[in-house]
């Protein structure tokens, strides 16, 4: 393991058993090893077998400037500190392969919001050495167009959470999560079997899925962003920089904790993205049968990048 995730072992009665523990610790060591330079600490707590269950399928949210605090019931409470600490409080039944679909997603955007970059709810490939992303809300496709970029050649960059910092002034794309998370239907659209893939949780059917071919593990610069939306036929059209602001606030995955701290930071990152990658409203049928026509529609419209 680097030295980019380090492991506090605490009590045995105490911490969840030390096997899991220390897997969950390489995943994040996987994300952040080669990017990100301060030390990450993980280190689980207690299963807390009196709390109150929450009524909600929501997430409990508390943050302050140096903590954020995530709960979903039937999963755990997670302490995220500074960026540099993650504290898991499982939920008594919680296995580890829910703490992992919950650790890669909203927790590590939030160690990553805390490390001061700006964290898009999106998707990303690589189209010749530089990042394209897609944003949208979930289900609306671009876990799937990304997918099928990839099967066509270009690099997975990231899904679903996909970070950017400023390498002088440059936006750049840091890899962060690994795999593809898939319906069947998309599974089924690209030519393959979902069956033997992995679900993210035991009650859905969304499996993960290895992207082809040789994976990013650098940071890329941010060369265009698609907000998809729906439309009787395909289309490109440009946004201006104050409707890329807006589209920018919508798709940042930390939304709601930014608006009880970090407002004011995040609105100039989305600025300042916006001054400088061109943002595009790709519109388009929700059908899979226009995956292949829309990749390549894709494609030609990345050539002719401003």
């Amino acid at each position: 393991m680097s030295d980019a995730v380090q492991v506090r072992r605490r009590p045995a009665q105490a911490r969840v058993e030390h096997g899991v523990e220390k897997r969950l610790s390489l995943m994040l060591d996987d994300v952040l090893g080669s990017d990100c330079g301060a030390r990450l600490e993980v280190r689980a707590g207690c299963r807390n077998t009196t709390a109150r269950p929450q009524r909600s399928a929501d997430p409990g949210v508390r943050v302050n400037a140096s903590m954020t605090r995530l709960s979903w019931p039937g999963v755990g409470r997670f302490v995220v500190r500074h960026g540099r600490e993650i504290v898991v409080h499982p939920a008594p039944d919680a296995s580890e392969q829910v703490l992992k679909l919950f650790l890669l997603g909203p927790v590590l955007a939030v160690v990553l919001h805390q490390r001061g970059c700006l964290v898009l709810h999106a998707s990303a490939v690589a189209l010749n050495g530089v990042a394209i992303g897609f944003l949208g809300g979930s289900g609306w496709g671009k876990s799937t167009l990304a997918a099928a970029l990839n099967r066509r050649g270009h690099a997975f960059v990231s899904d679903d959470v996909l970070p950017l910092r400023f390498e002088q002034c440059t936006p750049v794309v840091l890899p962060a999560v690994r795999e593809l998370r898939l319906w069947p239907k998309s599974l089924t659209a690209l030519g393959e079997v979902g069956e033997a893939l992995p679900r993210l949780r035991p009650e859905i059917d969304k499996r993960a899925v290895p992207p082809d071919g040789v994976r990013v593990r650098e940071s890329l610069p941010l060369a265009r962003l698609y907000v998809l939306a729906e439309a009787s036929t395909r289309a490109v059209e440009a946004l201006s920089p104050l409707e890329a602001v807006i589209e920018l606030v919508r798709h940042t995955y930390t939304a709601r904790l930014l608006r009880a701290h970090g407002a004011v930071t995040h609105l100039h990152q989305c600025g300042a993205v916006a001054r400088v990658v061109p943002v595009r409203r790709l519109r388009m049928r929700r059908s899979l049968d226009e995956l292949p026509a829309l990749t390549e529609f894709v494609e030609q419209d990345t050539c002719h990048a401003s």
